[in-house]
């Protein structure tokens, strides 16, 4: 149980394990998830103080010191472990000299009753129409039926109906971990009840232990739960279109069309918003479950509380219980929070029909089916026994079979005794542990194993269809050993794409190199262990591969650093890997620091052989070889590498057409689809549907249909599995399963414009990370098969369009991303454009970006999405003369898609000719600025300084100014005078200079405050909304602030042309951008002498302070902040800030590289924060504590 989400546990325990060994797994769970989550690869000193409640908990005492290597006298509880931080807070106290005497309550009890500013929501509208829970009629005669069982990880339901369909008895029962002892208990309360009156014909399961129940019982049928669901829904309601269901760990959404379901989908890792959610917050609150709705109905002003997991919805509670919220108000808040979690989470922006049914335990709350009419505006039908629906729904699919004699082992089954255990099997690296049940006079029943030892319909199947994912791994990873210099080579990320070209240079040159074993639970542990931010799960895993090698000795490892690919078609834009995948090899410099010597040659196949012969050669020098035979060494490699693949295409070739039924294509990366141990050997599961997996790769991909719609595709993977959608579409036996992990930052865009691609084509999108478990991940796939014979329509492409081109005769409306904003629009204005800045985002801007998006995509993409359909919504708003502004990038970070994002949303608004004007701020953005003029770029660089210099100095002044607001509001009119004098074609200095004399003259205070650096993501550093107004809570607190201009964004894009074009024959553009840079520098600085500023420092040398952790060839927003951050440690600062959206892929990278950036300043305070939009209490006091460091620091 590794990691596993403290909701997450069900996999483990409907395969029989044992409940004394689920307890003691999550213990370890929870001691492993400290280490991973929390310690995130620091280093611990001994001895360690175990403070807090759960110190009482022997379990875990136990499981930490294993975890974490300890000796019991290592692991010190004090006395008073649960009441410690109190005594802290009276100690702190003390030494600072606080000396003010306590004088009672009153102040406290004034201070609670002033009203909170909190966000609100509209009281919840009661209903009447509720069906009862229990709806069933005994028979009073010896009647015919079947028998459902759905299992579930909270509740086990079983379920009798007769031929017609009526139901004539029903349980439903908490599992408590005991699926067996609670399936028998049923069973035998059935029998006492209608045992002899009911002759079972049939019997079926389902839920997350249908298979070991039934093969327990011997059932008929074994069916996934959303299969089930949907035949009861079809059941109830014949022309139902839209099914929720809410269970107590998993909820679903159905799509139903002719009674066939047409799409699903299920909540991924988190189980925020299900049954165990919301009883664990009524516990929290000190209210029944039962009273939830009721008492939430009576709620006048409900509390907003967000949408996020079990764990921040409790820290929400608990912080407006300490401000006395009323119960009423929370509950309420609760009901709406379930139901935007399952809206944005699970529905997404997928279709909700017109007849709703509302199914699962959780239908039972009445706040929850108000919340959804109130969010929704449509009516929610809650139907009889909505709570055993899963039951009923298997009960009538046993009977829609028609079953000729039944394999049920009766009702005495509850006499015959049973006993569980485990083992480890230790015929492989895996030592997989295998769950047994031994049955009274019956064949054990083994259940865990990662392959088909244990199981004979797995040996049956691998001898029937080939496995081309096992067959690619034993073709493609081919070694032998030599007596070479041994050389490390993890089997992830990039290895998977071209590990046969390395494999063959190394070797040619005489290197011994020794590849990773295949990826295994202990790697997934350990690299979860030891990773530093929370990047997605290649590459934690590829972590886990380093740390086996070095167990292995190996000292010195060969991870190039990979930048582009060769061009899937030559008229893409570029050709980028992932960002992690680049950065990879400096990641593992950062986290395993002097242990290893990694050889990191940074490579781009788009470019000419001379590039990578010139880089491979600077590596290979150092070891003696000469560029000769690095060259031939080269060569080798890629003839050796082309002939793997077509061994490979040969082979899948004769598997596909030897094969006649439907075909899943797994749509993924290579070194997630490949990975058997990572994606819990997805292929095998699909083959044991009697379907053939085929890697992506091995179809036809017609790059060229998909240029016009996304020639800025600059992710290579997101170019091949785009170019998938034409086959697929057209190929009737083609079905795709997009497979994403999660954090995966490219696909939170990929996914978006594959779903829309495919038109109606059924999609399953199967997200893993290292909490994932078998039981979800088969019903998903089960429940696919099940939908796609429901797909009867021809389909073709969808198109997605965006205006790249300048549209005079509209308004252009812009996204408040800072003042800057304001300086673009009037000098738009200027050139002859209608452009408006749009209002500053907000929790409307917020709200209504979720609703049309799926939640994975950065939060910048999401709030400027809100801003679009905030503006659509305003009564002036006219789609004729209307258009909308989003810049656009070249990669890889993830900003550079924004647009089509906006643009699929729009569509979907009915809005296809509202044209969004996407200028590209890469190699061509003076060319897309161009036709404004020249004046215009001049006027709008003017403006971005002065913005620049004048919030600097601001910053400098307003934590010190006697009269609060007063540099504010100079600010505030400055500004107003800038852009007026833009918007004339005015000048700007003797505005400036104003600027300078009103604000030396504001009164501040002689004290000394502590200056810290915040740095970044652009959007997220200088929005405060978005940043939860980080800034002023940190002047609030004491501090100076400094952040990095937006000036030093375009110095870097201007620096990254100059650097690029000339490999791609664009010489003019980077002669220009060397012209114009120079302006750009001698502008800048003239405007700073003015305010009295510091000249910026040049490009070359933020990149110099951080190439000593990343290489320039890296390149992006990762590389700017963590060479800031060593210019700000350089220039006194007292601790910096790295902030970003959450799951941001160079924000990660940047906490990552902070590790290394402590092995050369080891006492410097760093702290990295990520934002999703939702105020957390834990940052608050994570942001407290960097303060209260900061402030040590300085007084050293």
């Amino acid at each position: 149980m590794f990691g596993i989400c403290q909701k997450r546990y069900d996999s483990p325990q409907q395969i029989g394990t044992p409940i004394e060994d689920l307890i003691a797994g999550l213990c370890y769970s929870l001691a492993r998830n400290f280490k991973s989550a929390i310690l995130k690869g620091k280093r611990i000193s001994i001895p360690v103080a175990f403070i807090g409640g759960v110190a009482g908990n022997s379990g875990v005492k136990k499981a930490l010191e294993e975890v974490l290597n300890l000796n019991p006298e290592d692991l010190i509880i004090p006395e008073y472990y649960k009441t410690i931080q109190a005594i802290g807070a009276v100690l702190s106290a003390r030494a600072q000299g606080w000396s003010k005497k306590f004088t009672g309550i009153e102040d406290l009890e004034r201070f609670l009753s002033q009203p909170q500013i909190l966000s609100r929501l509209p009281p919840l509208d009661g209903r009447k129409d509720w069906h009862p829970v229990k709806f069933f009629t005994p028979p009073k005669t010896l009647t015919q039926g079947y028998l459902g069982v759905d299992v579930g990880s909270i509740s086990t339901n079983l379920v009798l109906i007769d031929r017609e369909g009526n139901v004539l008895g029903r349980k439903y029962l908490w599992t408590r971990g005991r699926p067996i002892e609670v399936v028998i208990q049923g069973l035998n309360e059935l029998k006492a009840e209608l045992g002899a009156k009911v002759e079972i014909l049939g019997v079926g399961t389902t839920g997350s232990g249908r298979y070991l129940i039934g093969e327990f019982i011997g059932a008929d049928l074994i069916k996934n739960e959303i299969s089930a669901q949907a035949r009861a829904a079809v059941e109830i309601e014949p022309d139902v279109d839209t099914v929720f269901e809410i269970g107590g760990q998993d909820s679903k959404y159905i799509s139903i069309k002719e009674k066939t379901i047409v799409d699903f989908e299920m909540n991924k890792v988190c189980a925020a918003g299900t049954g165990s959610f919301l009883e664990e917050q009524t516990q929290i609150l000190g209210v029944k479950l039962e009273e939830f709705g009721d008492r939430a109905l009576l709620a006048k002003s409900p509390i907003n509380l967000g949408e996020r997991c079990t764990v921040f919805i409790g820290s929400e509670i608990i912080h407006h219980q300490k401000n006395l919220a009323e119960r009423e108000n929370l509950l309420a808040g609760l009901g709406y929070s379930t139901a935007y979690n399952y809206l944005n989470r699970v529905v997404g922006n997928k279709k909700i029909g017109n007849k709703i049914l509302f199914q699962g335990g959780v239908a039972a709350n009445k706040a929850v089916v108000s919340a959804f009419e109130e969010i929704i505006k449509k009516k929610i039908i809650v139907p009889p026994n909505y709570d055993v629906t899963g039951a009923i729904g298997i009960a009538l699919l046993v009977r829609d079979k028609g079953i000729k004699k039944t394999r049920f082992k009766g009702f005495n089954l509850t006499q015959k005794k049973y006993q569980t255990d485990s083992f480890i099997c230790s015929h492989c690296s895996n030592e997989c542990e295998i769950n047994r049940i031994t049955i009274e006079g019956e064949k054990p029943i083994l259940y865990g194993g990662r392959c088909e030892r244990y199981e004979e319909k797995e040996k049956e199947l691998k001898e029937k269809i080939p496995d081309l994912f096992l067959t690619f791994n034993e073709i493609f990873f081919q070694t032998r050993e030599t007596k070479g210099i041994p050389i490390g080579i993890p089997r992830a990320l990039i290895f998977y794409e071209l590990f046969p070209f390395f494999y063959k240079f190394l070797s040619t040159l005489g290197f011994n190199p020794i590849l990773s074993d295949p990826t295994n639970p202990r790697m997934i542990e350990s690299g979860s262990e030891i990773s530093v931010a929370d990047t997605c799960l290649p590459v934690k895993v590829a972590l886990g591969h380093i740390q086996s090698l070095i167990k292995k000795g190996i000292q010195q490892f060969f991870i190039p650093s990979v930048i582009t690919m060769k061009p899937n078609n030559p008229d893409f834009s570029r050709s980028f890997v992932c960002p992690y995948v680049q950065a990879f090899p400096y990641l593992v410099r950062s986290i395993f620091t002097e242990e290893i010597v990694v050889h990191s040659p940074p490579l781009y196949f788009d470019r000419p052989f001379s590039s990578i012969l010139e880089s491979l050669y600077k590596f290979a020098k150092k070891f003696g070889f000469s560029e000769k035979e690095v060259k031939r060494a080269i060569e080798a490699g890629f003839t050796y590498q082309k002939e793997v693949r077509e061994k490979l295409r040969e082979t899948a070739r004769g598997v596909m057409d030897g094969f006649q039924g439907p075909i899943f294509v797994i749509c993924s990366r290579p070194y997630n689809g490949y990975d058997l141990g990572l994606n819990l050997k997805l292929p095998r599961k699909i083959l044991s549907l009697g379907v053939l997996p085929v890697p992506l790769e091995f179809i036809p991909l017609n790059f060229q249909e998909i240029i016009e719609d996304f020639h800025n595709m600059y992710w290579h993977y997101g170019q091949r599995i785009l170019a998938a959608t034409e086959e697929v579409i057209r190929n009737e036996r083609l079905y795709p399963i997009y497979l994403s992990n999660f954090a995966c930052g490219p696909d939170s865009f990929l996914i978006n414009f594959f779903r829309e691609k495919l038109d109606k084509k059924p999609l399953l999108v199967l997200e893993l990370d290292e909490h994932s478990g078998d039981a979800g991940f088969i019903t998903r796939l089960e429940a696919f098969y099940d939908s796609i014979k429901g797909c009867k329509e021809r389909l073709t492409p969808t198109k997605i369009r965006v205006h790249s081109s300048l549209v005079k005769e509209r308004t252009i409306y812009i996204p408040y991303m800072c003042d800057g904003a304001k300086i673009l629009a009037s000098a738009m204005r200027k050139a002859g454009i209608d452009a408006r800045v749009m209002d500053s985002p907000d929790e409307t801007s917020l709200l209504l970006g979720r609703q049309w998006t799926t939640g994975r995509e950065c939060l910048p993409a999401i709030i400027t999405a809100g801003d679009m359909i905030k503006q659509i919504q305003k009564k002036d708003f006219n789609p004729e003369r209307s258009a909308f502004f989003m810049a656009q990038g070249s990669g890889p970070c993830r900003f550079g898609q924004y647009y089509k994002l906006h643009r699929l949303i729009l569509d979907k608004l009915g809005l296809k000719d509202v044209p969004i004007y996407a200028p590209n701020q890469g190699p061509s953005l003076f060319d897309d600025l161009g036709p404004m003029g020249m004046k215009f770029l001049f006027s709008v660089w003017d403006g971005i300084c002065a913005v620049d210099g004048l919030e600097a100095l601001v910053r400098k002044i307003r934590p010190y100014e006697i009269n609060k607001g007063e540099s504010d509001g100079i600010y505030s009119e400055i500004l107003l005078k800038i852009c007026q004098a833009i918007e004339k074609g005015n000048g700007i200095i003797k505005i400036l200079k104003e600027a300078k004399r009103k604000l030396k003259q504001v009164r501040r205070e002689k004290i000394k405050k502590l200056k810290i650096g915040v740095v970044g993501e652009i959007y997220i550093r200088s929005q405060p909304f978005s940043n939860d107004f980080l800034i002023k809570k940190l002047e609030e607190m004491g501090c100076e602030v400094a952040l990095p201009s937006i000036g030093e964004w375009f110095f870097y894009t201007n620096f990254t042309r100059i650097k690029n074009c000339p490999w791609f024959g664009q010489h003019r553009r980077a002669i220009f951008t060397k012209f114009f840079d120079r302006y750009m520098r001698w502008r800048q600085k003239y405007i700073y002498q003015i305010l009295d500023l510091p000249e910026e420092k040049p490009i070359i040398e933020v990149l110099q302070n951080a190439q000593v952790l990343l290489h320039p060839s890296f390149e992006g927003e990762a590389i700017l902040s963590a060479g800031k951050t060593v210019e700000f440690i350089k220039d006194g600062f007292c601790g910096v800030i790295n902030v970003m959206p959450f799951t941001c892929m160079p924000g990660n990278i940047v906490t990552t590289i902070y590790k290394g950036i402590k092995n050369h300043y080891p006492d410097f305070p760093l702290l990295s924060l990520s934002f999703d939009g939702i105020a957390s209490n834990i940052d608050e006091a994570r942001l407290e504590t960097f303060i209260h460091q900061a402030g040590n620091f300085n007084r050293r």
